[in-house]
């Protein structure tokens, strides 16, 4: 997707849905474009997303194990939690596994 600087150091920015599978590039022709940061030992990067939704407290007593995750993010879900009144599943992704991928070599 291309770089980002972050506090005066230069970091590449990646398009998450793309990396886990998602077809649809992320839309870039807008003025502000939600990134997270994450970081592993020495290495940095953002990563883009299309929205940031509401944020909330998730009790790390009540993860699960992944459920019905498909086999090309599979490897980069750490678990999730199921939402009591949404039932919509929320999915803890290992940014460790993202930073590490060999997807980034293709």
């Amino acid at each position: 997707l291309g770089t980002l600087n972050l506090r005066g150091q230069v970091i590449w920015v990646a398009d998450l849905g793309q990396f886990l599978g998602n077809t649809v590039p992320l839309r870039t022709d807008r003025p502000e474009i939600p990134v997270i940061a994450v970081e592993e030992q020495d290495t940095l990067l953002g990563l883009a997303i299309d929205q940031l939704g509401d944020m909330e407290w998730l009790d790390i007593e009540e993860l699960q194990a992944p459920n019905n995750v498909a086999d090309h993010i599979a490897p980069y879900v750490q678990g999730e939690w199921l939402g009591e009144n949404t039932h919509q599943v929320l999915r803890l992704l290992d940014q460790v596994a993202i930073l590490r991928s060999a997807r980034w070599a293709t």
